[in-house]
Parts: C-alpha cells; structure tokens; sequence
C-alpha cells in the first residue's frame, strides 16, 4: 500500500475583527503517513449526500484523539475539513473529508 504524508491542523483564534467575529488562523500539530480510499458501488448508492469529487475517504495511522482534534488535514497538497470519523480499525482509521474553503 502506497502511503503519502498527511498532516493535520487546528484552527486557532488569533484576533476578532470589527464585528467582534473571531479570526482563525490554521495551525500544524500532527503528522503522519494516509492515502485516499476508494468508494464502493455500495457506499455511493447507500449515501445521500451524493459521493462528489469534494467528499473523499482518508485511511491513516494517525491515532483517534488526533483525527477527533483535527478541523483541517492536507494530503497529496489539497487540504480537507473533516467530515467524520466512520471507523476505527485498531492500528487504522478511515475519515470522510470534503474540500476545504477558506
């Protein structure tokens, strides 16, 4: 299995502007090594959302209290927000992650 380097950040509130709105900036504070997972037939039929090229799944080896703390990850030079945590596989997890918007 092809893995290449993910690396999560956290969004930090490094001011608020006029409207007194918070102003977050993102911060590294893990990394590890992952890879896109494919979509089943299954998995596009079952879900509502409509599977796009945004919604994509991650496995990694990143532990669970580090994907539970992330806001945004980047892998293979795109950054995602995540979506959701689906399982934990023991030594493997596997994410739902959109694009990220700025």
């Amino acid at each position: 299995m092809r893995l290449s380097p993910i690396f999560l950040f956290r969004k930090v509130e490094t001011g608020k502007d006029e409207l007194l709105n918070p102003i977050t900036s993102l911060e590294k504070f893990s990394e590890s090594v992952g890879r896109f997972s494919n979509w089943s037939a299954e998995e596009i039929a079952l879900d509502t959302r409509g599977v796009t090229k945004t919604t994509r799944k991650i496995l990694t080896r990143l532990s669970k209290v580090d994907c539970d703390a992330a806001d945004v990850m980047e892998l293979e030079g795109e950054l995602y927000e995540k979506a959701e945590l689906t399982r934990n596989y023991g030594r493997w997890r596997l994410m739902i992650v959109t694009k990220y918007r700025k």
